[in-house]
């Protein structure tokens, strides 16, 4: 746990100015509410998405929220479970 505070912390520092406009161009935006960065194994980007859920309880609030995603938030963090149920390359376009 105290991981994933450090990398929140490390992402809500992050000076984005410092990268080119060539960058931003090819890679995109350093952070987004579309994906959680600190509960996934795989980089976004990726033939294979593979999610790591830390608890039982995580893993059914993702069902839940796939099965009721009208109730979900625009600034929600989507917490994903399996590809083919919602994965954040599509859902970051």
């Amino acid at each position: 746990m105290e991981k994933e505070n450090d990398l929140t912390a490390k992402a809500e520092g992050f000076d984005d100015s410092a990268y080119s406009m060539e960058t931003h161009l090819i890679y995109g935006k350093n952070q987004s509410t579309k994906w959680d960065y600190t509960h996934h194994v795989v980089a976004p980007l990726s033939s294979s998405v593979i999610f790591r859920l830390d608890s039982v309880e995580r893993g059914a609030e993702g069902f839940s929220e796939f099965a009721h995603s009208n109730l979900i938030t625009e600034n929600a963090h989507p917490i994903y479970i399996y590809d083919r149920l919602g994965e954040p390359n599509k859902d970051m376009l």
